[in-house]
């Protein structure tokens, strides 16, 4: 098994910054952990899902995905739940010293520090830090 992550940029043109959690076999196949799995199946199993949209967004084919659901409602594949968003508290820098920059939404946990553009939706934020929340 080779032991790199795929790392991805963003930009203020809408994309996400994270890592994916595979790991690239030798053969070219990806490992997915179980974490992971179950994390991917439950979000086909929210209302309204559709397992080919979900299976698209995490670079799966349906089939996969679908033999995931069929693990985990035989009882082979857990489903980890997503605890509910806790606000933190913000700090407001003085606007003149940060006039010359462009304005960005920070989001730090631990050592690391995700910035979105102030036009990136809600929502996107929010899976961003979920995402960051499920890694510690």
């Amino acid at each position: 098994m080779v032991g790199s992550f795929v790392e991805i940029g963003a930009d203020c043109e809408g994309g996400f910054a994270g890592r994916l959690g595979f790991r690239r076999m030798r053969s070219g196949r990806r490992r997915w952990s179980d974490a992971e799995k179950g994390r991917i199946v439950r979000e086909s199993f929210e209302p309204g899902a559709v397992v080919n949209e979900v299976a698209r967004r995490h670079g799966i084919t349906p089939q996969q995905l679908t033999g995931w659901r069929r693990e985990a409602r035989q009882g082979r594949l857990v489903l980890i739940e997503e605890p509910e968003a806790e606000f933190v508290p913000l700090a407001i820098e003085d606007a003149n010293s940060a006039a010359s920059l462009t304005p960005m939404i920070a989001i730090a946990v631990g050592r690391v520090v995700v910035r979105a553009c102030p036009s990136t939706p809600s929502t996107r934020i929010a899976e961003i830090a979920a995402a960051l929340e499920a890694r510690l």
